[in-house]
């Protein structure tokens, strides 16, 4: 399971390239999928520490779970009809916001 989570960060760099390619990307745009990423992790931190010590791991867990697939299920209406970047960029987010949960 452990290995799933770390699946996610590793494959920020393939999504940098589509997404440049898709939406035509200069630089610093395709940064910014990195910069949302680690932003998630940054401002999921404290909510999910409050999370474990008033509810306990498992329920951090869970919730960290529930984030990450509605960030990961987001993808699927976001990208349609050739996409929005910033809706992408959201998605990106909130995965991370939830792994920032599940570690």
């Amino acid at each position: 399971l452990f290995f799933l989570w770390g699946a996610a960060n590793s494959l920020n760099d393939v999504l940098i390239r589509q997404f440049s390619k898709a939406f035509a990307l200069r630089d610093w745009e395709a940064g910014l999928v990195q910069s949302a990423f680690y932003i998630g992790y940054f401002f999921g931190g404290l909510p999910a520490a409050k999370v474990a010590h008033e509810y306990g791991y498992r329920a951090a867990v869970t919730v960290g779970l529930c984030l990450f697939s509605a960030g990961s299920l987001l993808f699927f209406p976001v990208s349609r009809g050739g996409g929005s970047y910033g809706g992408l960029l959201c998605c990106l987010y909130l995965i991370a916001f939830g792994l920032a949960f599940l570690e």
